[in-house]
Order: structure tokens, then C-alpha cells, then sequence
């Protein structure tokens, strides 16, 4: 093999390393949005209209917020029922 040869399979291969280490970045941006996305999920599941204290039952909010609720909004008006 000649040297051009050489310096082209040189190339090919830091190309192809270079892809599949793009690749794995991508996939570990992801995951880290994905499980990013599943801990915002899960505090919306927490913080729910019926664990809220001004939660009437049927949909209905005591302070005229059912739309928060309903669009999974940050449930800024949400106080726990103890409180």
C-alpha cells in the first residue's frame, strides 16, 4: 500500500470514530431529557388537583383554577390538603 493509501484509511477511520462518537453524545442528551422530562412527569402525578387543598371534587377548584389543572400547568396555586 502506498502512503496516500495509508493516509486515506487514516482519514475513513477517524471519520467513522468520529460519527459513533457523535452518535453516543446524542443518545446520552436523550436520555438525560428523557429522564429530565419523566422527574417533571412524575411531580406534576404529585401535585395533582386532588391532593391540593382547594380541590372540590368533580373538576372544580375552590379558587377558579381547574384550568391549571387540567392543562398539567405548574400548579403554582397547589397547597397540600393538611395545610
Amino acid at each position: 500500500m502506498t502512503i496516500l493509501a495509508w493516509i486515506v484509511l487514516a482519514v475513513a477511520l477517524l471519520a467513522v470514530c468520529l460519527l459513533i462518537y457523535a452518535c453516543c453524545v446524542k443518545s446520552g442528551e436523550a436520555d438525560e431529557r428523557a429522564e429530565r422530562e419523566f422527574r417533571e412527569w412524575q411531580k406534576t402525578q404529585q401535585r395533582c388537583c386532588p391532593t391540593c387543598a382547594h380541590h372540590l371534587g368533580a373538576e372544580q377548584c375552590r379558587i377558579n383554577a381547574e384550568g391549571e389543572c387540567r392543562e398539567g400547568g405548574g400548579f403554582e396555586l397547589w397547597e397540600a390538603k393538611d395545610a
